[in-house]
């Protein structure tokens, strides 16, 4: 779950989490704090995650220059900026993730036949 380092957004995942436990989500769930701002930190990364009970995946530090360059190269972060925290970031997360069990989860709802969001018709 990408959150930002503010009250707003930790309520947000707080809420989303809660949705995701209904929805009976049994994938693992873990954060990745990214610093839109340099700004003075409103929470820690440790405060987040203990608050919201996920496992910490990464923290993407601010770097503007560095993505509005990777938008006009078209060429991504981590490949063209390895050295960079923010690449490295994106590298750990990536190593990270691929580590992790796959394990395929369908939403538990009935979708009546036909519905738009079914992607069939009646």
């Amino acid at each position: 779950m990408v959150i930002e380092k503010d009250h707003a957004a930790v309520s947000a995942a707080r809420a989303m989490l809660s949705l995701l436990q209904h929805w009976q989500v049994q994938a693992p769930i873990g954060s990745v704090v990214v610093a839109r701002v340099n700004l003075p930190e409103t929470a820690s990364v440790a405060q987040i995650n203990s608050e919201l009970g996920m496992k910490h995946f990464a923290v993407v530090p601010c770097a503007p220059e560095l993505f509005h360059k990777a938008a006009v190269t078209r060429e991504p972060v981590v490949v063209g900026h390895r050295a960079h925290p923010a690449g490295r970031a994106f590298d750990e997360l990536a190593s990270m993730l691929m580590k992790l069990p796959v394990n395929p989860w369908r939403l538990r709802v009935a979708i009546p036949p036909g519905d738009a969001w079914s992607g069939r018709s009646a």
